[in-house]
């Protein structure tokens, strides 16, 4: 008996009677005949990217019935197997355990079985790398009237970046605008950058870093001019400057002509002599800005008077007039 296009009622026991010319009945064995089931997906994988975070784990099913089943699982077009991030790589359920980026790629299975081999759709996972500062800002210091740069440099996946500012309660706000890599100012202030992701946790922060803003140098405070003391005297000269980095050279009359070892705010002159008059000024240098050239403070030097010629004594009758006369 032959039996074509088997179907679910074709299924059950048969057997076979043979009759001979003896009228003699004899039957044979009963033998069971089943239908088994057609290979066939009943749940597919999911046809949308799948987004995973470094680190996370996850589980690819598929449904799918027949008989006496096999499962090939491929990523790319390569035959996966058991180890690594990967486990249960022959059954329904491939798991993947700790994923990295390498893991990010199209994944399907082919079910095999004793009616027929089938393909499952193609699965794509996208593994997000978390945020890492490459290149971290650096604090810096600069003169008042300059700025500086801050720049940082990310690997990742990143949705945007923003600049923020401590203010006095040590809380850091958002500078407006400023949702760049790189990062320009001239304030003093303590800063970082933040950046957003769309997956994978966050925010996430640079380092802090300080801008330090140096004042220009700047004389405050002249020296007093004119001086007049005697000869013997002792007389000081003061700058009073603002700045940084500050030194400081005193001369006299011009600047070619400095004063030994007067580097200092004041410059002190004990026991004068004549030759110590003349028109005083000092240089401060800074390390913003230009040197500074003070006011010119003139110091003049009194002498006392020496006589060249003192009275002589002298002998007059009453009444009589005369002189007594000195030279210097």
């Amino acid at each position: 008996m032959a039996i074509n296009g088997v179907a679910a009622g074709d299924v059950g026991s048969y057997y076979c009677e043979v009759t001979n010319s003896c009228s003699a009945t004899v039957p044979t064995v009963t033998v069971n005949l089943n239908l088994l089931t057609t290979t066939a997906i009943t749940t597919d994988l999911p046809v949308p990217t799948i987004s995973l975070c470094e680190g996370e784990d996850y589980n690819l099913n598929i449904g799918v019935q027949g008989d006496n089943l096999t499962y090939e699982w491929y990523k790319g077009g390569v035959l996966v197997s058991d180890g690594g991030v990967y486990s249960n790589a022959t059954t329904a359920n491939l798991t993947l355990t700790g994923v990295t980026a390498t893991e990010s790629d199209s994944y399907f299975v082919i079910v095999r079985g004793t009616c027929g081999d089938v393909t499952s759709a193609s699965a794509t996972i996208d593994v997000k790398q978390p945020v890492v500062f490459t290149t971290q800002p650096a604090s810096q210091t600069v003169c008042s009237g300059s700025n500086h740069t801050f720049f940082v440099a990310v690997s990742g996946d990143v949705l945007a970046t923003q600049w923020q500012v401590k203010d006095g309660f040590g809380v850091f706000n958002d500078i407006l605008g400023e949702t760049n890599l790189n990062y320009t100012t001239g304030t003093a202030g303590t800063y970082r950058c933040m950046v957003t992701t769309t997956d994978c946790g966050g925010p996430y922060y640079s380092a802090e870093v300080t801008l330090t803003v140096n004042p220009v140098t700047a004389i405050t405070t002249q020296p007093v001019t004119p001086q007049n003391v005697c000869v013997n005297d002792n007389v000081s000269f003061t700058v009073v400057a603002t700045g940084v980095g500050l030194t400081y050279q005193w001369y006299k009359n011009d600047a070619l002509n400095p004063v030994a070892g007067a580097t200092n705010a004041t410059l002190n002159l004990t026991n004068v002599a004549v030759a110590n008059a003349g028109s005083y000024f000092s240089i401060v240098t800074g390390t913003c800005g230009i040197p500074v050239t003070s006011t010119v403070s003139v110091l003049s030097i009194d002498v006392a008077p020496i006589i060249s010629v003192h009275p002589q004594t002298k002998a007059v009758c009453a009444a009589d007039n005369t002189n007594l006369s000195v030279s210097t």
